[in-house]
């Protein structure tokens, strides 16, 4: 799946610059499943932009112009779509924080009141958003990553990264394994480059700034290291 090359063009029309996000991550804009992804990371340069505006779209076009970050944006855009993948083989645990209490994507039919079907499955939560969700509470306590205190967190994030894409129905064994692929996929989340886009996305867009993710991620990673060296 060949990666196109594209770069935000001040002076294209709404519509080819709505295409820029999909572009990078190889995928047409309305494919599924990555139409909602990428729609939340396409973006969108107003008609009248302001100064910050424009110097964020610069940057951002200088940025996509790395094949190698393009490369991420699109893996960004799959491992979404399978964090996402509807459960139908297990049963939803109440007491885990990690399950989805509600639907987290603006884009999905749930979250703007349109009918759904009786049997669509609940989508897995999205992995980054766990990790915003359960790593915090350990780093603010001063937890090391390498220490004991931090299995909990480690042993929930493996299982829940368990339950999502092709990777359902492997608890309980191939824990190392497992970690090791979640490793490769959090060392890819916390690329600062992917952090950077964001940034620049909120800019042009007229989002609010978003939280920064590199702590929690790089606690995460290192958690992970300590325990797949140590098999």
């Amino acid at each position: 799946m060949p990666a196109a090359a594209a770069t935000p063009d001040r002076d294209a029309g709404p519509g080819r610059r709505s295409r820029t996000a999909a572009a990078y991550a190889g995928e047409p804009a309305t494919a599924s499943p990555y139409a909602a992804i990428t729609r939340t990371l396409t973006p969108e340069l107003p008609e009248n932009p302001t100064t910050d505006q424009l110097h964020a779209w610069v940057e951002l076009a200088e940025l996509s112009q790395c094949p190698d970050f393009r490369s991420v944006l699109r893996s960004m855009a799959e491992d979404h779509a399978a964090d996402r993948t509807p459960r139908d083989d297990h049963p939803t645990d109440p007491t885990d924080p990690t399950e989805p209490t509600g639907p987290s994507d603006p884009t999905d039919p749930a979250a703007t009141g349109a009918a759904t079907p009786a049997s669509a499955a609940t989508p897995e939560r999205d992995l980054v958003a766990t990790v915003r969700d359960r790593v915090p509470p350990v780093l603010a306590a001063g937890v090391a990553p390498a220490s004991p205190a931090a299995d909990p967190v480690i042993t929930a994030l493996t299982a829940h990264y368990a339950r999502t894409g092709n990777r359902r129905g492997h608890h309980g064994h191939g824990h190392s394994d497992l970690r090791r692929q979640l490793l490769t996929r959090l060392e890819t989340s916390n690329d600062p480059r992917r952090e950077r886009y964001l940034e620049l996305l909120s800019v042009i867009n007229g989002w609010s700034p978003p939280e920064s993710l590199t702590p929690a991620l790089t606690w995460t990673v290192q958690a992970l290291r300590a325990r797949t060296t140590s098999g």
